[in-house]
């Protein structure tokens, strides 16, 4: 039994109590509950179809505890990392609009920094891996690319299905939009995009019967911006344990990351004061 996965999968399921807990209390939990299917069936499907193709990618059979061919501590830190930059953006007071497209590159700069690492220690693999090179060799650009696509849909989806009138037209375009940019996730995007599609209306048809308004706990809205942490502390220690600083493009990569991070949770304090 390997322990640097053990402790990713204890601390994982650790952590999403914790923001489970914090979802409730704040009376998001459809959000976290919605993103955590999401993801359970994306992943899955994913594997499954196009584990053996080029740009596909497969999990490592070491993993303790699995949801079909996918481990646990997957589909939480996907839930982990886009609650908690939906909260982050909650508290920045950003519009709608300015959701759908923060959120998606929020959740992509931790990508960039934990992929790396986990693909090295072997977590999980790329169909079309080159190797060589530098740490990203072993990862087709299209993953972060799918990264915004996905995370945008879902957040579109999330943020306007609750406008009748809305509804059908942006079903449209966002099944034929994600569909015509990755092509042989079609069949994925349409199942999902149903899922979320019935899913979201029912919610916010409900919200609007109940007429309840919705306000962030920010004393709980905190700690679920601040897990963000255990990502990078996650990276970081690999990063030195196993020299990736002497790789360039890493290096320059998480640098980037990092003030974008320092930027925004100095925003978040409120240190720096700047509508957006």
């Amino acid at each position: 039994m390997r322990m640097d996965i053990l402790a990713v999968e204890v601390v994982g399921i650790l952590l999403y109590f914790i923001v489970f807990y914090i979802a409730y209390k704040i009376k998001k939990l459809d959000f976290l509950v919605y993103v955590t299917v999401f993801a359970i069936l994306f992943e899955n499907l994913n594997v499954l179809l196009f584990a053996d193709v080029t740009s596909g990618y497969f999990y490592s059979n070491e993993f303790l505890i699995y949801i079909f061919r996918t481990p646990l501590f997957i589909f939480l830190d996907w839930a982990i990392l886009i609650f908690g930059a939906y909260l982050l953006s909650l508290k920045l007071k950003m519009s709608k609009i300015s959701r759908v497209f923060f959120i998606p590159l929020f959740v992509t700069i931790v990508d960039f920094v934990i992929e790396g690492v986990s693909v090295n220690l072997g977590y999980w693999t790329w169909s079309a891996a080159v190797g060589g090179g530098n740490i990203f060799s072993f990862i087709p650009p299209s993953n972060f690319a799918g990264w915004i696509g996905v995370v945008f849909g879902f957040i579109l989806c999330y943020e306007y299905l609750d406008r009748k009138w809305l509804s059908m037209f942006l079903g449209y375009v966002v099944f034929i939009g994600v569909a015509v940019f990755f092509v042989f996730t079609l069949g994925i995007v349409f199942l999902i995009f149903l899922i979320c599609f019935v899913y979201s209306y029912h919610y916010n048809k409900i919200l609007k019967k109940n007429k309840k308004d919705f306000r962030v706990n920010y004393f709980y809205a905190n700690w679920v911006v601040y897990m963000r942490g255990f990502f990078y502390l996650y990276a970081l220690y690999y990063f030195f344990v196993y020299r990736h600083y002497l790789d360039l493009v890493y290096d320059l990569v998480l640098i980037g990351v990092l003030v974008v991070e320092v930027y925004f949770f100095l925003r978040f304090k409120g240190i720096l004061k700047k509508k957006i």
